[in-house]
């Protein structure tokens, strides 16, 4: 199914880009995007010239927030404005991708799909953690993560951590209110869409890493105390 107009509006956070984004976003149009909110999460200086060519393009809307707020707060700027400037009547709803090059365009585009052909619910772009270009820590910390997921919340989602997520225009409207600002807001977000019964669904992409995924925001250690403190402390809440 194909569309002149894609219905489903990209938003990719962004904090210090290189080339990489600027390649996702032209692959993203090529694909047949029409509509990219970028969030410039308080970049650096030298990166702002990414920003201003990305800009000049009719198909992007580049946010800027004047220092670093992490990804959970530019994912719900984006998705604030998403929801007060595009007709929902119109769109589906937002596909969310990485700034690091990690989503290929025709990806972004078939995860997307899946949300327009069944129009609710949240989807998944799910790597496989098994191949062997995946870096080690990765690779273990998805999997421990996915087996904590379903320990607690019966549920097996192969790729919990996946930036690659297209969300339905109802869900969205919940996930503005969710809290956290770091990466513990996307599995917040998954909880939720657990608890609540949305529908989830996985879509298998290629998995692709640079230099040992070195240029990853993500702290290895922090971040994940954060993640697995949220698992945990929201099951207790649930089954009390």
């Amino acid at each position: 199914m194909e569309f002149s107009v894609y219905p489903v509006v990209a938003v990719i956070p962004s904090l210090n880009p290189d080339k990489k984004l600027i390649d996702t976003v032209h692959g993203l149009v090529e694909t047949g995007f029409t509509d990219i909110i970028l969030v410039d999460d308080g970049s650096r200086e030298e990166c702002q010239g990414t920003f201003r060519t990305l800009e000049n393009l009719p198909e992007c809307q580049v946010l800027h927030h004047d220092t670093n707020r992490r990804k959970g707060c530019a994912l719900k700027t984006a998705f604030s404005y998403y929801l007060t400037h595009f007709d929902q009547e119109k769109y589906c709803g937002v596909v969310t991708a990485d700034a690091d090059g990690q989503h290929l365009p025709k990806d972004i585009r078939k995860t997307a799909q899946a949300l327009v052909e069944c129009c609710g619910g949240i989807y998944l772009g799910s790597r496989d953690f098994d191949e062997k270009e995946v870096p080690f820590k990765s690779r273990n910390g998805n999997k421990i993560t996915t087996y904590v997921f379903y320990l607690l919340y019966g549920k097996l989602i192969h790729d919990t951590q996946t930036g690659l997520r297209a969300i339905s225009n109802d869900f969205l409207t919940h996930c503005v209110k969710i809290r956290g600002d770091r990466f513990e807001y996307e599995i917040r977000m998954l909880v939720d869409a657990v608890t609540q019964n949305i529908y989830i669904q996985e879509v298998p992409i290629q998995t692709v890493y640079f230099n040992d995924n070195r240029e990853t925001h993500f702290h290895p250690v922090m971040d994940s105390l954060r993640i697995y403190r949220v698992m945990l402390g929201t099951f207790l809440r649930f089954t009390g």
